[in-house]
């Protein structure tokens, strides 16, 4: 059985069916994330004492500095104030770069007494290919799987970890 869609969708005499391509993907074209803070600072809190420090020092003003410290001999601080400058602009571009970057974080588990199936999926235990530390294994990999985790155990020899 076919649907009569002109009585849902009437078309006012002579107009031509017009059709129109729908996005396959409900983001397209349109940006729904959060833009970046202008000037590239992620914290929107500035401390306006460190604000100037860092300006006069990123502008390499000596003097300017000299006076902010209430050093007399200015001439002390040349060679210091180039080098801060540089080591400020390395820092900034590198925590940008950082910023780009996936990070795995390690986060220590819970104690569990007994089973409870509080952990789950499959857990990856590292051991040493030496045997060394067996005790410490056995006693990891039983609370694991108390807990309710599947454990898969990889013995790795000394120069394979320095490899990895």
């Amino acid at each position: 059985m076919e649907v009569d869609w002109s009585k849902a969708l009437p078309r006012s005499g002579g107009e031509p069916e017009v059709l129109v391509d729908l996005p396959t993907y409900a983001f397209q074209r349109q940006r729904y994330w959060l833009e970046a803070p202008s000037g590239g600072r992620l914290s929107g809190v500035v401390d306006p004492v460190d604000a100037e420090f860092w300006e006069t020092v990123e502008r390499e003003d000596v003097e300017g500095l000299a006076d902010t410290l209430g050093i007399a001999d200015a001439s002390a601080l040349a060679e210091v104030v180039p080098a801060l400058s540089s080591w400020r602009r390395e820092r900034q571009q590198r925590n940008v770069v950082e910023g780009w970057r996936y990070r795995v974080v390690w986060r220590q588990a819970e104690a569990v007494s007994g089973a409870g199936g509080v952990l789950s999926g499959r857990w990856l235990l590292v051991v040493p290919a030496s045997g060394e530390c067996g005790q410490w294994v056995e006693r990891v990999r039983a609370w694991v799987e108390a807990a309710g985790a599947e454990v898969v155990v990889v013995s790795l020899a000394a120069d394979e970890v320095e490899q990895a």
